[in-house]
């Protein structure tokens, strides 16, 4: 521990002068947890550790996009129609939104390692049984547990990343993070190319039980006796007003204020940037039909949008186009300046701090996304696509590191769930306002998107000073 030696000299010329040394901390002295991670430097557990996140954030990746690119495929198979796609997208991000206060509780409760192993296990499930899904509800209720169970890892791994960083390194950390992201982003439509065009066809033959085993033993029985729950029961409600009375200062003063800000801002930046994110393979899609029936000819993005408003896949005759190699290109491309974006914003971050590079950022992604609807072709629309995405993923990465600084070790994983919860409402929001925007007219949806990122560079700009603060 740093030894502060305070000389106060007042009794000669009757003023104060207090001055410090700073003596090598001896090797059995306790320490805070912020100086015992600054002691262990940056080496290779900490390149181990952020490799290791790669698996976590291709899973979270996948669960949340993957829809984005099964849904102009399977639209004639799901009979699917534009509010179909909508509620497909944001279902998921539901299913997160339901269970992110108690992730958050069992994150701190439970230890961060332990909830990352059970709940990407479980979430493996239902990834499986979303990929047998024959009908529209199946797959609803699939995406709906997929969402509640990857909240709790994804929220661990990301603050198990950052506590093991010291602040001079956290923010870069996390820019580090959303390029893992990016190539995910880059893999998944790589993927997608690779298999979606092509005709498959499956046959699950239907097979009769013939396992003999048809109940179980009640093993709860002891010497023929119920055995009594009474001691389980008191734990688990010990269990629940400890962990109420841990989590209840965040929703008291100072906190309370931060919290109601940063889900504010949350809410926000993910309205603006998944909405698009998601809906960006649809868009792409669209455009490409309209150049398939065009001879190759590109228009103004409110002209190539009308393919899509006038299809209607309930219809007796629906045909999906599979010779749509540009919307996978396409969707590489932006995965790609994601990176590229990401990697910049490392170096960004240390010129203009965190704030200062989510503000600027913001503000061009607001300019970029508006400007979509003056686009003459489909580069133009790529290109500003590109740019909006990729700078709201940047500022999207560098709110949760501001999120993390604002509150102590005791609150953080909890502050950080519902974070991403209101977060996510905020995806579920736009998910099912922008396919009724988009059947209003052409501006209104583009225009949404533009006001609500502005409005996050608005309440970034309120945000207090976070550089180099030590975790508490």
């Amino acid at each position: 521990m740093v030894e502060n030696n305070e000389k106060v000299n007042n009794k000669l010329c009757g003023t104060k002068s207090v001055s410090y040394t700073i003596e090598k901390p001896q090797e059995n002295d306790p320490a805070t947890f912020e100086k015992a991670v600054v002691a262990t430097g940056f080496g290779k557990f900490n390149v181990f550790l952020i490799l290791l996140t790669l698996p976590p954030a291709f899973s979270q990746i996948f669960e949340t996009a993957s829809m984005s690119y099964v849904l102009p495929i399977a639209q004639c198979d799901l009979n699917l129609s534009l509010s179909d796609k909508g509620m497909l997208n944001a279902i998921t991000f539901a299913g997160m939104i339901t269970s992110g206060f108690v992730w958050g509780y069992l994150c701190d409760a439970a230890g961060r390692k332990k909830i990352m192993v059970i709940g990407y296990l479980l979430d493996g499930l239902f990834v499986l049984m979303a990929s047998i899904s024959q009908n529209f509800t199946m797959l609803l209720i699939a995406k709906f547990f997929g969402g509640l169970i990857i909240n709790g890892p994804y929220s661990a791994a990301t603050s198990y990343l950052s506590e093991f960083h010291a602040s001079q390194y956290r923010a870069r950390v996390q820019i580090a993070r959303g390029i893992i992201a990016s190539l995910g982003n880059i893999v998944l439509p790589l993927l997608a190319w690779s298999i979606l065009p092509q005709n498959l066809n499956f046959t699950i033959k239907d097979y009769i039980d013939t396992y003999p085993i048809k109940d179980l033993d009640d093993e709860t029985l002891v010497n023929g006796a119920k055995a009594t729950s009474t001691e389980y029961t008191n734990s688990a409600k010990k269990s629940i007003v400890e962990g109420l009375y841990q989590i209840k200062p965040l929703f008291c003063r100072p906190h309370i204020f931060k919290l109601v800000h940063v889900c504010a801002n949350a809410v926000l930046v993910l309205m603006s940037v998944n909405t698009l994110k998601l809906w960006f393979p649809q868009l792409f899609q669209a455009i490409n039909d309209y150049e398939f029936t065009h001879n190759g000819s590109s228009s103004n993005m409110c002209n190539m949008l009308d393919t899509l408003k006038t299809k209607n896949a309930t219809s007796s005759i629906c045909v999906v186009n599979l010779d749509n190699s540009s919307v996978y290109i396409n969707a590489i491309i932006v995965g790609m300046t994601s990176m590229l974006m990401f990697g910049i914003a490392g170096t960004l971050v240390n010129m203009l701090g965190k704030k200062g590079l989510t503000v600027s950022m913001a503000l061009i992604a607001g300019l970029c996304a508006t400007s979509i609807y003056f686009a003459q072709n489909s580069f133009t629309v790529l290109v500003l696509s590109a740019i909006f995405l990729s700078f709201g993923a940047v500022c999207g990465n560098v709110l949760v590191t501001i999120t993390l600084e604002l509150f102590p070790t005791t609150l953080r994983a909890m502050a950080l769930s519902l974070y991403f919860m209101f977060a996510r409402s905020g995806t579920i929001i736009g998910n099912m306002v922008f396919p009724m925007l988009l059947t209003a007219g052409c501006l209104p949806p583009f225009l949404f998107v533009g006001a609500v990122i502005f409005s996050c560079a608005g309440l970034t700009f309120l945000y207090p000073n976070t550089e180099n603060k030590a975790l508490t």
